[in-house]
């Protein structure tokens, strides 16, 4: 049910959206015309609902294929999405269970608490509820090769971020504090 309804506002704010861009595209067509009269954009403008309409159903389209494309989902009712970079996610189901599928990981998921992403890495806090791990504290995910790489301490850390020339400063955040630093601003506004 939650997921019917999220997507529900989803289609209302692509429909909201839709008609904002192709309200902004008609003004600009009809300014361009009266500069250049008899031009591409003088003929289309003086049919306005009918540009209105067709921009306004080709921006709905995009916009929905958009939705559903690497980065622009970010997820429906209880599960949430972020991308980070080639081709993987972040996943989160409930509020509550953070999860990465990994190489090796296809079949379960690797429930992890905290993660910071730099370069091409993921390093997360693997979650105490996952029996496998219980003696390792970090995942290293590298996004290019799809592997994950375990630690046993965070100290490790160091040597990890030195062996891969990382220099910059590991600043380990919950899943909804980076779900709203990526998907707020200008892409909560501007996007489905």
């Amino acid at each position: 049910m939650e997921v019917l309804f999220h997507f529900l506002l989803e289609l209302l704010k692509i429909a909201i959206l839709a008609s904002i861009y192709s309200t902004l595209l008609l003004l600009l067509f009809k300014t361009l015309g009266r500069y250049k009269p008899g031009s591409w954009f003088d003929r289309v403008s003086k049919k306005s609902i009918r540009l209105w309409f067709i921009t306004g159903l080709i921006i709905s389209i995009l916009l929905f294929v958009f939705m559903f494309s690497y980065w622009g989902d970010h997820g429906l009712g209880d599960s949430a999405r972020i991308p980070i970079g080639h081709g993987k996610a972040v996943d989160q189901v409930n509020g509550s269970m953070t999860y990465i599928t990994a190489k090796g990981y296809e079949m379960e998921t690797l429930d992890i608490n905290e993660f910071a992403t730099i370069d091409n890495f993921l390093f997360a806090k693997i979650s105490s509820n996952r029996p496998a791990a219980t003696n390792k504290e970090i995942a290293i995910w590298d996004l290019k090769t799809n592997q994950v790489e375990f630690l046993e301490h965070f100290s490790d850390l160091e040597a990890f971020k030195s062996k891969n020339s990382i220099k910059n400063q590991l600043l380990f955040q919950d899943f909804q504090y980076q779900y709203s630093i990526y998907w707020n601003g200008w892409r909560f506004w501007l996007l489905p």
